[in-house]
């Protein structure tokens, strides 16, 4: 049909997850969407996640209920989401680790968007800081963050 719109890479692939049902992403599953799409991988997972469909660890998976806590959007939300990881971490630790790896990723993405106004940058480099120091020493992270606070004024 002339001037028929293409399904969208976003629809084929939820397509394909709610047609195929799968209970984890794996490497097989992926290849499939990939075969079906031109999605790249992590498009494909970011989207399976939200989507609710796990995705395998081999694949840097994270646990949903931990994906559902990673909020970045600004300084109270970041920081709530690190304290509140590191309550899990002792239980937990890969699975912590990976999603905070994948806090680090997206904040780097962000701050390579040309249009981020200034202030948001400032934000979003603080929130950056904070997941590395989490990445170094979990252990210490509260501790630090409250030491942080203090030497900006904002305790």
């Amino acid at each position: 049909m002339p001037g028929a719109a293409r399904p969208s890479r976003k629809s084929l692939v939820l397509d394909y997850l709610r047609i195929h049902h799968p209970p984890e992403v794996t490497p097989e599953v992926l290849r499939d969407i990939r075969r079906h799409t031109s999605a790249s991988q992590r498009y494909i997972l970011d989207l399976a996640e939200q989507a609710g469909v796990p995705v395998s660890r081999e694949l840097g998976g994270i646990p949903l209920d931990l994906a559902a806590r990673l909020h970045l959007h600004d300084l109270t939300s970041a920081e709530a989401f690190l304290r509140d990881l590191h309550q899990d971490y002792a239980s937990r630790p890969d699975d912590c680790r990976r999603t905070v790896l994948r806090a680090r990723r997206r904040l780097e993405s962000m701050l390579r968007r040309p249009g981020l106004s200034p202030e948001k940058r400032a934000e979003k480099e603080e929130i950056l800081s904070w997941v590395r120091v989490w990445l170094e020493a979990p252990g210490l992270f509260p501790a630090w963050l409250d030491l942080r606070h203090r030497a900006l004024g904002s305790a």
